[in-house]
Protein backbone atom coordinates (compact mmCIF):
# COMPACT_ATOMS: atom_id res chain seq x y z
CA UNK A 1 0.00 0.00 0.00
CA UNK A 2 1.91 3.76 -0.90
CA UNK A 3 2.09 5.54 1.90
CA UNK A 4 0.28 8.80 2.42
CA UNK A 5 1.90 10.20 5.38
CA UNK A 6 5.34 10.10 6.59
CA UNK A 7 7.27 11.73 9.58
CA UNK A 8 10.91 11.68 9.75
CA UNK A 9 11.67 14.43 11.98
CA UNK A 10 13.90 14.28 14.56
CA UNK A 11 16.45 12.15 12.47
CA UNK A 12 19.34 13.90 12.47
CA UNK A 13 20.90 11.26 10.44
CA UNK A 14 18.79 11.94 6.92
CA UNK A 15 20.00 14.15 4.79
CA UNK A 16 18.10 13.81 1.99
CA UNK A 17 14.65 12.38 0.35
CA UNK A 18 15.66 10.75 -2.54
CA UNK A 19 14.06 7.45 -1.23
CA UNK A 20 10.75 9.18 -1.19
CA UNK A 21 10.63 9.71 -5.12
CA UNK A 22 8.52 6.35 -5.43
CA UNK A 23 5.78 7.77 -2.82
CA UNK A 24 3.43 9.26 -6.00
CA UNK A 25 0.49 9.68 -3.43
CA UNK A 26 2.04 11.12 -0.16
CA UNK A 27 0.02 13.80 1.07
CA UNK A 28 1.83 14.71 4.35
CA UNK A 29 5.24 14.92 4.96
CA UNK A 30 7.19 15.90 7.82
CA UNK A 31 11.15 15.92 7.94
CA UNK A 32 11.15 18.51 10.72
CA UNK A 33 14.56 18.56 12.56
CA UNK A 34 16.77 16.88 9.87
CA UNK A 35 20.00 17.47 8.24
CA UNK A 36 17.82 17.49 4.89
CA UNK A 37 20.06 20.22 1.93
CA UNK A 38 17.17 19.74 -0.27
CA UNK A 39 13.44 18.37 -1.54
CA UNK A 40 14.48 17.17 -4.76
CA UNK A 41 13.13 13.34 -3.86
CA UNK A 42 9.52 15.14 -3.73
CA UNK A 43 9.27 15.35 -7.68
CA UNK A 44 6.96 12.42 -8.01
CA UNK A 45 4.73 13.99 -4.75
CA UNK A 46 2.14 15.45 -6.54
CA UNK A 47 -0.36 15.13 -4.53
CA UNK A 48 1.33 16.49 -1.70
CA UNK A 49 -0.80 19.21 0.30
CA UNK A 50 1.26 19.16 3.75
CA UNK A 51 5.09 19.63 4.06
CA UNK A 52 7.02 20.80 7.24
CA UNK A 53 10.85 21.24 6.67
CA UNK A 54 11.32 23.41 9.22
CA UNK A 55 14.98 23.54 11.59
CA UNK A 56 16.57 21.49 8.74
CA UNK A 57 19.79 22.40 6.30
CA UNK A 58 17.59 24.08 3.26
CA UNK A 59 19.31 26.84 1.80
CA UNK A 60 16.55 26.99 -1.16
CA UNK A 61 13.54 25.18 -2.54
CA UNK A 62 14.68 24.30 -5.90
CA UNK A 63 12.44 22.41 -7.97
CA UNK A 64 9.28 23.35 -6.15
CA UNK A 65 7.27 23.40 -9.48
CA UNK A 66 6.25 19.85 -8.75
CA UNK A 67 3.81 20.81 -6.04
CA UNK A 68 0.98 22.24 -7.01
CA UNK A 69 -1.25 20.91 -4.35
CA UNK A 70 0.72 22.11 -1.69
CA UNK A 71 -1.51 23.69 0.95
CA UNK A 72 0.75 24.04 4.06
CA UNK A 73 4.32 24.98 3.99
CA UNK A 74 6.34 24.86 7.26
CA UNK A 75 10.35 26.78 6.76
CA UNK A 76 10.21 27.97 9.77
CA UNK A 77 14.04 28.22 11.81
CA UNK A 78 15.84 27.69 8.94
CA UNK A 79 19.07 29.82 9.86
CA UNK A 80 20.53 28.73 6.38
CA UNK A 81 17.44 30.46 3.55
CA UNK A 82 19.23 32.29 1.10
CA UNK A 83 16.88 32.33 -1.76
CA UNK A 84 12.33 31.95 -1.48
CA UNK A 85 11.87 32.90 -5.48
CA UNK A 86 10.49 29.14 -6.04
CA UNK A 87 8.10 29.14 -3.90
CA UNK A 88 5.44 31.54 -6.55
CA UNK A 89 4.89 28.38 -7.66
CA UNK A 90 2.95 26.87 -4.67
CA UNK A 91 0.05 28.61 -6.30
CA UNK A 92 -2.49 26.35 -4.16
CA UNK A 93 -0.57 27.11 -0.97
CA UNK A 94 -2.64 28.21 1.62
CA UNK A 95 -0.87 28.36 4.62
CA UNK A 96 3.38 29.31 5.15
CA UNK A 97 4.94 29.78 8.38
CA UNK A 98 8.99 31.30 7.79
CA UNK A 99 9.04 32.34 11.28
CA UNK A 100 12.39 32.56 12.88
CA UNK A 101 14.34 33.29 9.45
CA UNK A 102 16.92 36.07 8.49
CA UNK A 103 14.52 36.96 5.40
CA UNK A 104 13.94 40.67 4.94
CA UNK A 105 10.89 41.21 2.78
CA UNK A 106 7.98 39.04 1.56
CA UNK A 107 8.41 39.44 -2.33
CA UNK A 108 8.28 35.93 -2.49
CA UNK A 109 4.68 36.10 -1.82
CA UNK A 110 3.13 37.88 -4.57
CA UNK A 111 1.81 35.38 -6.11
CA UNK A 112 0.39 33.25 -3.81
CA UNK A 113 -2.96 34.80 -4.14
CA UNK A 114 -4.48 31.68 -1.61
CA UNK A 115 -2.58 32.45 1.09
CA UNK A 116 -4.72 32.62 4.29
CA UNK A 117 -2.46 32.29 7.06
CA UNK A 118 1.08 33.90 7.06
CA UNK A 119 3.56 33.31 10.41
CA UNK A 120 6.19 36.16 9.94
CA UNK A 121 7.39 36.19 13.26
CA UNK A 122 10.88 36.25 14.69
CA UNK A 123 12.15 37.68 10.80
CA UNK A 124 13.81 40.80 10.22
CA UNK A 125 11.11 41.89 7.82
CA UNK A 126 10.87 45.68 7.76
CA UNK A 127 7.36 45.81 5.68
CA UNK A 128 4.41 44.84 4.53
CA UNK A 129 4.76 45.65 0.76
CA UNK A 130 4.23 42.68 -0.73
CA UNK A 131 1.07 41.56 0.52
CA UNK A 132 -1.64 44.07 -0.80
CA UNK A 133 -2.68 42.16 -3.63
CA UNK A 134 -2.95 39.05 -1.00
CA UNK A 135 -6.94 39.30 -0.10
CA UNK A 136 -7.67 35.93 1.12
CA UNK A 137 -5.17 36.76 4.20
CA UNK A 138 -7.28 36.26 7.47
CA UNK A 139 -4.16 35.49 10.18
CA UNK A 140 -1.18 37.54 9.88
CA UNK A 141 1.73 37.20 12.64
CA UNK A 142 4.42 39.38 11.90
CA UNK A 143 5.20 39.44 15.98
CA UNK A 144 8.78 40.31 16.76
CA UNK A 145 9.56 42.09 13.62
CA UNK A 146 10.73 45.57 12.88
CA UNK A 147 7.70 46.40 10.54
CA UNK A 148 7.08 49.89 11.73
CA UNK A 149 3.80 50.57 9.81
CA UNK A 150 1.10 48.56 8.73
CA UNK A 151 -0.50 50.85 5.50
CA UNK A 152 0.09 47.77 3.41
CA UNK A 153 -2.51 44.93 4.96
CA UNK A 154 -4.87 44.65 2.25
Amino acid sequence: MEKKEINISNNKEIKNLKALKKFSKLENLNCSNTNIENIYGLRNSIKLEILNVSNTKIKNFKRMEYLKNLKVLDISSNKNLENLENLKYLTSLEEINFSENILKNLKFLEELKNLKKINASKTNIENLENLENLEKIEILNISYTNINNLKHIG
